[in-house]
């Protein structure tokens, strides 16, 4: 089944519809039109072919977004109002952090399918990082598992408890590779992993940060040495975690500023760093209109933030204050995919041209 786009007019874009190519001093801007329901989270298998989770069900595109279909196959578990996803390649995991139940694909989203085993004694999935394409971990709720953390080595099929007990709720994972990453609980313990999630060790780092939709981001890992960022439902801070057990704890390191301003109210995509090294973030600032819909990147691990060259009115196209719950990914080298306008519509940012330095 084809599902139309959801223009304004029909099935005809008008002029303020269509700016495809649209050239900045910095990224280019290029709106692509969604398919009918509102879109909770997207997922990039390559630079053409997308998954686009709603309400009801998933749809993917194999064209850059220009035609869309309805996934053969999907599941209640990773649909709803509160659907997370990530991908790698052809190869993604979602659920709903609704529900203890998980579902994967090895097709590109054409067909999605319910995990064998799902996490064991809990409410709701939280939080997934997916680093390859067979290994995943997912943060959990505490429920009465005795760990907020199960991993997947078989891209999701079955689920095992990790062997380091995080006796809370883990509210933000990431990992930078099939090795190393972190988490952060519900007590704001900052945990890091070096072999895949099967143990952690508590940094002994407690900050009173905690991961706002699951937004706990890696930045880099320099011999172990793992920069983040997070943003905590006020604003970002950032910090270094050091992961080699010898010369003791870096302690998150500073609360970042955007536009100069205090952080307090800012609303945020996830982050999403880009093939040229950039770290990126679409931020609106709660109360303030003139910040809405701006794409912020950091060169330096997140101690500093810039705008990058965005139309202003880029806003017209995102909406104003709606950043909270919307997904950021990369499709294909230096092309950001950015769900907007209240999930109505998918928006191409391309950053191939945009300073690193």
């Amino acid at each position: 089944m084809t599902i139309p786009n959801s223009l304004a007019n029909d099935t005809t874009p008008d002029a303020d519809e269509v700016m495809a190519n649209f050239g900045w001093a910095g990224p280019m801007f290029h709106p692509v039109y969604y398919p009918v329901i509102t879109a909770i989270a997207i997922v990039a298998h390559s630079a053409a072919i997308w998954s686009a989770i709603n309400t009801t069900n998933t749809v993917r595109s194999i064209d850059s977004g220009l035609t869309w279909v309805a996934a053969s196959a999907d599941t209640t578990d990773m649909t709803g109002p509160t659907a997370v996803c990530e991908a790698n390649k052809a190869y993604a995991i979602s659920c709903s952090n609704a529900s203890a139940g998980i579902s994967f694909t090895t097709d590109s989203g054409d067909n999605w399918i319910a995990a064998t085993t799902d996490p064991l004694n809990i409410t709701n999935v939280l939080c997934i990082a997916n680093p390859t394409t067979t290994s995943a971990v997912v943060g959990c709720d505490y429920g009465t598992a005795g760990s907020g953390v199960f991993l997947s080595t078989d891209n999701g099929v079955t689920w095992v408890e990790s062997t380091t007990k995080i006796v809370a709720d883990v509210e933000g994972i990431a990992m930078v590779s099939a090795t190393h990453g972190l988490c952060i609980d519900s007590a704001n313990n900052i945990y890091y992993t070096t072999n895949g999630g099967v143990d952690w060790t508590d940094s002994t780092e407690n900050q009173a940060i905690v991961a706002k939709n699951g937004q706990l981001f890696i930045t880099d890992n320099t011999a172990g040495i793992i920069s983040f960022v997070v943003y905590d439902g006020v604003g970002i801070t950032y910090g270094k975690i050091d992961s080699t057990g010898g010369a003791g704890d870096v302690s998150p390191v500073g609360v970042a500023s955007l536009d100069g301003a205090d952080t307090a109210d800012v609303q945020v995509t996830n982050f999403v760093q880009a093939t040229n090294g950039n770290t990126y973030v679409v931020a609106a600032m709660a109360n303030a209109v003139d910040m809405g819909g701006q794409l912020w990147k950091t060169m330096d691990n997140g101690a500093t933030w810039n705008v990058s060259s965005i139309p202003s009115y880029m806003s017209t196209f995102t909406g104003t204050n709606n950043f909270s719950n919307s997904t950021l990914v990369e499709a294909g080298d230096n092309q950001l995919l950015l769900i907007g306008q209240n999930g109505k519509m998918i928006i191409k940012l391309d950053v191939v041209n945009d300073p690193t330095s």
